[in-house]
């Protein structure tokens, strides 16, 4: 398992430290040293030069190129992205590739110029994603309220692998986290404990 710290700064970056640790293990084995070191060394760091990175790498042996390197580079952006903006700032720019962990955004989180009263009392948001997210019922917080954009995401973001599906969901607006009314994606991040009468769609049929 993590080290105590880094569990509890993962914790600060809304970052499910154990899942993070089972899917890493799963992958790296005994490898996953290196990110508890470099979660540790990199937290608080107040420079974000790419180069502390790669010295890291080059101290402890490791080929920055490889499929390790690219997952450790990852999340070095991730704590950049953290230290310069924090969790919302994270939770907004973080990169779906290369094993990133999922961040939980919380209400505490969100920032305080938010449009949620702009919506209505109950809305219908949309998700596409992929196959496995659905069928696996783990989904994250990126919503939106134009089924136009999830249908995007859903035929764009996976091209390389088998198409995304889209699911239909609704969601009373006091439940909603952040919504910005000039967001051209029309993103809606709810509270999922609290959105309801998921369904699966036919979007070929829109």
């Amino acid at each position: 398992m993590f080290s105590e710290p880094t569990l509890s700064q993962l914790d600060q970056m809304s970052i499910d430290g154990i899942e993070y640790y089972q899917y890493l293990s799963d992958k790296f084995g005994a490898d996953i040293k290196f990110f508890d070191e470099m979660i540790s060394r990199f937290y608080s760091a107040i420079s974000t030069d790419k180069s502390l990175f790669f010295e890291y790498c080059d101290a402890n042996s490791i080929d920055n190129g490889s499929e390790l390197g690219d997952y450790l580079y990852e999340m070095f952006n991730n704590l950049c992205r953290y230290n310069h903006g924090g969790v919302f700032e994270l939770f907004k720019s973080k990169q779906a590739e290369w094993g990133a962990p999922r961040v939980s955004l919380r209400p505490e989180d969100a920032p305080n110029n938010s449009d949620i009263e702009m919506l209505a009392d109950e809305i219908i948001i949309y998700r596409g994603m992929s196959k496995d997210e659905y069928d696996n019922k783990s989904f994250t917080q990126h919503w939106t309220t134009d089924i136009n954009e999830a249908i995007k995401f859903a035929t764009t973001i996976y091209s390389d692998l088998p198409i995304g599906v889209v699911v239909k969901a609704k969601i009373n607006k006091q439940d909603v986290i952040y919504y910005d009314n000039n967001d051209p994606e029309k993103e809606v991040i709810p509270n999922l404990e609290k959105i309801r009468e998921i369904e699966l769609i036919d979007f070929n049929k829109q």
